[in-house]
């Protein structure tokens, strides 16, 4: 089932200081944002969330990246092993805690064990702004 656009605009600050360390250090783990992960979490999304509310026991799903000069995308697909109403998506960079850049809050996608969910992420910059 798609589900289509399920949010907009909440980069994390702790994203916004990534990149600014980044720009300023040039290490080579900018490229890492392709972690995806899911939760059951209902609280809207701010720019201070460090995590994704509640967690859904699940691994993260390590994304493809792709996109064109100023569009990211990340797309990962979660599988689940067991029953669960998912709520929320988070982008991160690592299999395992570390830096949120998105995370997002939508209705209710109820899965079953072995069902799963691609996520597809994109990440637009505009110049001049």
């Amino acid at each position: 089932i798609r589900y289509g656009v399920v949010d907009y605009r909440m980069i994390t600050t702790a994203f916004v200081n990534f990149v600014g360390d980044q720009l300023r250090t040039e290490t080579s783990i900018f490229g890492d944002f392709k972690y995806h992960d899911s939760g059951v979490g209902i609280t809207d999304p701010a720019i201070g969330d460090v995590d994704i509310e509640t967690t859904d026991g699940e691994s993260r799903a390590t994304g493809t990246q792709a996109g064109t000069n100023n569009v990211y995308t990340s797309v990962g697909t979660i599988s689940y092993s067991t029953g669960k109403n998912i709520t929320e998506h988070g982008l991160f960079n690592a299999s395992t805690g570390v830096t949120l850049m998105d995370r997002s809050e939508f209705g209710v996608i109820t899965v079953v064990g072995g069902d799963s969910i691609q996520f597809t992420y994109s990440l637009t910059l505009t110049a001049g702004g």
